[in-house]
């Protein structure tokens, strides 16, 4: 059972210094698909604010008629 015992890899500068630069990656893509994510979640509030906005300018055009457009249209209608 002794000879059964697995020996470490050789050490491998090479190797050692592309499983680093996968281990960066890795948190890298991670990283990225957080800000991914949250940005998608600010788009969809931002989305919901202007039309929130559009709907409040809306209300606001129609409660509150331009003057100048109601005069237009009787004189158009006389």
């Amino acid at each position: 059972m002794a000879g059964d015992m697995i020996e470490p890899p050789e050490p491998n500068p090479e190797r050692d210094a592309l499983t680093e630069i996968i281990a960066c990656c890795e948190k890298r893509v991670r990283r990225a698909g957080e800000k991914f994510r949250a940005a998608g979640a600010e788009q969809f509030e931002a989305i919901g604010a202007l039309k929130t906005a559009k709907q409040r300018l809306a209300d606001w055009q129609a409660a509150n008629p331009d003057p100048q457009g109601s005069l237009l249209e009787r004189i158009a209608h006389v």
